[in-house]
Formats: structure tokens, C-alpha cells, sequence
């Protein structure tokens, strides 16, 4: 009867972690993986949500184009994901059904590739005052 509470420990220890530690060291090992394959250009989204594209990469940290000329220096564990394929900002639009106009139009392209006239609006009043 003395051996019981000491089995118990033990299963109770094996459950732990088998539970917890175990898959800590996955999370750990994924992300160490997920580091060493970043490479310039790809385009990965921030443990905060923020999606862009590698500009540059010093020892420890990432240089992201978060947007058009805006480049934020993060350090590489807090990248999330990398998210592919990486598309170039340029032709972010391309194969989709929105359409952007010279005069800065952006509308919903129905099937037969109008746009309809209702739907286009403007990307400038779109944004809260002092962004545009």
C-alpha cells in the first residue's frame, strides 16, 4: 500500500509532461525554425497582427515595409507567421475583383469586369481626417 501514492506522483509527473512541457518544446522549436527561414522579401505578419514585408535583416531584428516608404525595425522571435506566398505590394490587387483607378478609385469589379458606378469610392474619404 506504501507504493500507490508514489505511483500516483509518477503518472501524475508523466501526465505533466506529456500535458505542458512537451508541448512547450514544440512551440520553442517551431519558432526557432520559423527565425531561421525568414528571408528578405517575404511577407510575415507580427506576434501584434501587423503584416509586411522584409526590407533588411541585421543579427537579431527585421526591417518591415508595413506600408508604401514606412519601414518599422522589429526583433525576428516577434514574427508570427510567415505568410505565403509573398506577394509585392505593387501587385497586391492583382487576381482579385477590386480594382484601383489613376484618379485613386477603388471599386468592386463585378463578373463581367464592370465596375459599378455606385460602388466606386474614394480611397481619400475613406481615411480618418489628417491621413490622407
Amino acid at each position: 500500500m506504501d507504493a500507490l501514492p508514489l505511483v500516483m506522483f509518477a503518472l501524475l509527473a508523466v501526465g505533466f509532461w506529456f500535458l505542458v512541457l512537451r508541448p512547450a518544446k514544440a512551440r520553442q522549436n517551431a519558432q526557432r525554425q520559423l527565425v531561421n527561414d525568414l528571408r528578405v522579401g517575404q511577407k510575415v505578419m507580427t506576434t501584434a497582427g501587423m503584416f509586411g514585408f522584409i526590407q533588411d535583416m541585421a543579427d537579431d531584428r527585421v526591417a518591415l515595409e508595413v506600408a508604401d516608404g514606412v519601414v518599422i525595425w522589429m526583433l525576428k522571435p516577434a514574427i508570427a507567421k510567415i505568410d505565403e506566398p509573398a506577394v509585392a505590394p505593387e501587385s497586391a490587387l492583382e487576381g482579385s475583383n477590386i480594382s484601383e483607378s489613376p484618379d485613386g478609385q477603388i471599386a468592386q469589379v463585378d463578373s463581367t469586369g464592370d465596375v459599378p458606378a455606385a460602388k466606386a469610392v474614394d480611397a481619400a474619404e475613406d481615411m480618418p481626417s489628417g491621413q490622407s
